[in-house]
């Protein structure tokens, strides 16, 4: 049995029929097939009961604080639920009330329903875990009478045509460890959890690698710099006026989370194999950590790092020639 490796997010206003579009699934697989818990039930001892299904839709993700005095926080609900939404692993350790913990197969398929899109679920912009389809419709659109006319036609066969479909769809040409497609609300949700640093430094990036700004109004082909290093990032943020920018990596207690902030944005740090001491470059005559775009491969990583180099090294040199230097 393939597990999906991605959930389903179903998001929206309350009183739009978020249950009663899920009722027909839970008869198709059988109640017994189909859990339902709240984010903090997920975190406890006693997760059997809920995991022991082939569907769990867990009810009301929404950000309860700071993790502290038994409450989940959006960004603990999304680290503990990545390993429930894909396989490997193929089995999750599970326990019962008086039992010890055990092995069970992972096929459960998490349904996450919510009515918050800007204080629901933490998602990150490279996720691949999650499927977000968000109604736009309110409780007023809907016609007077219409979930007692739904409830009436699942009450006379509607459940069996629901199972019946389901079991007829053709999935020959799903694939179900593809990365789920990134929709309109989905980059919402990304972007409420973004700092502000991390959307300017996006913004800054861009502008990096489209000095002359050709790809302006083409979001699809979005060119970023190959190679990057601290100090050129912040040197270009001052005469930017990326001021959010300037202000975090310029702040000496920020310095311990570059490499995250860079990491998200894409980036990873590329050791120089002939410095044995700590891999750092020469640039401008300076050692510094080089960062390279992570899909690169190791060829075209060192080719980025002496383009980058050379272009510094003439940036220094053309700005000492006419006596105008930038401080970091």
């Amino acid at each position: 049995m393939h597990t999906i490796n991605h959930s389903l997010v179903l998001g929206g206003d309350p009183g739009i029929g978020k249950d009663t579009a899920l009722a027909g699934p839970r008869y198709a697989v059988g109640a017994w097939n189909f859990g339902e818990c709240n984010p903090s039930q997920l975190f406890g001892d006693y997760t059997a009961a809920f995991l022991e299904k082939v569907i769990l839709r867990v009810n009301e993700a929404r950000d309860a604080g700071d993790g502290k005095n038994g409450k989940v926080s959006r960004w603990d609900f999304y680290e503990h639920t990545k390993t429930l939404m894909a396989s490997p692993p193929d089995t999750l350790p599970v326990r019962k009330l008086y039992l010890n913990f055990y092995d069970i197969m992972n096929v459960v398929g998490l349904i996450i329903t919510t009515n918050n899109k800007t204080n629901g679920l933490y998602l990150k912009h490279d996720d691949r875990r999650h499927y977000v389809a968000w109604s736009l419709l309110t409780s007023a659109d809907l016609p007077e009478g219409y979930f007692n006319t739904m409830w009436d036609w699942y009450g006379k066969g509607g459940f069996e045509h629901v199972a019946a479909f389901l079991r007829a769809y053709d999935l020959s040409k799903f694939d179900p460890k593809a990365e789920p497609p990134k929709t309109p609300a989905f980059w919402e949700i990304v972007g409420v959890n973004r700092a502000a640093e991390d959307t300017e430094l996006t913004d800054l990036l861009a502008y990096l690698g489209d000095p002359l700004q050709l790809n302006i109004g083409r979001p699809n082909e979005m060119t970023l710099p190959e190679a990057i290093t601290l100090d050129w990032v912040v040197e270009e943020a001052i005469e930017g006026s990326f001021s959010e920018v300037y202000l975090f990596f310029n702040d000496r207690k920020n310095r311990r989370v570059v490499p995250t902030k860079f990491d998200e944005a894409g980036y990873a740090a590329i050791r120089n194999p002939t410095d044995a001491r700590d891999g750092q470059w020469e640039v401008a005559g300076k050692r510094r950590t080089v960062y390279v775009l992570k899909h690169l491969n190791p060829r075209d990583a060192l080719k980025a790092v002496s383009e980058l180099q050379r272009f510094l090294d003439r940036r220094a040199k053309r700005r000492a020639a006419s006596d105008d230097p930038v401080s970091v």
